[in-house]
């Protein structure tokens, strides 16, 4: 049996970045907006509300801009946006529970109710930026 290796390169839809970046930075804004609320509800958000929206629309918006990059330099834009985005999403666990024991400046030290909104809020981001970016924006 003979295995060929597609040699075919990604296209990304450069027009739909914009779009992709909107649904997922607002989705994920909202929906993460939404979860600090239930998780205030249950044990105390030591993160205030603000700059979890903003967080989650600025992650979007880099995302898009690596997406874009990747696009214009690379033969394999989507898989390579995938990767390195679920890299930095597992690099970005390790934050909120570092924060446990020493605390950003300016903010308490986090309660574990904190601590488990924090990480759903990341993979709600995550998630919702790999796949606007990789599905929307495609050629």
């Amino acid at each position: 049996m003979t295995t060929v290796a597609s040699s075919q390169t990604q296209q990304v839809a450069f027009g739909k970045i914009p779009q992709a970046v909107l649904i997922a930075g607002v989705g994920g804004a909202v929906i993460n907006a939404i979860l600090w609320f239930i998780g205030n509800a249950a044990g105390g958000m030591k993160l205030p509300l603000l700059p979890v929206i903003g967080f989650s629309v600025i992650g979007a918006v880099i995302g898009g801009v690596l997406y874009w990059l990747l696009g214009k330099f690379t033969k394999k834009p989507i898989t390579i946006f995938a990767v390195i985005a679920i890299v930095f999403l597992a690099l970005y666990a390790v934050a909120p529970v570092s924060m446990m024991n020493t605390p950003a400046p300016g903010l308490e030290v986090f309660n574990i109710t904190t601590v488990v909104v924090l990480e759903l809020m990341h993979i709600v981001s995550g998630v919702l930026t790999i796949g606007a970016l990789t599905r929307i924006a495609r050629v």
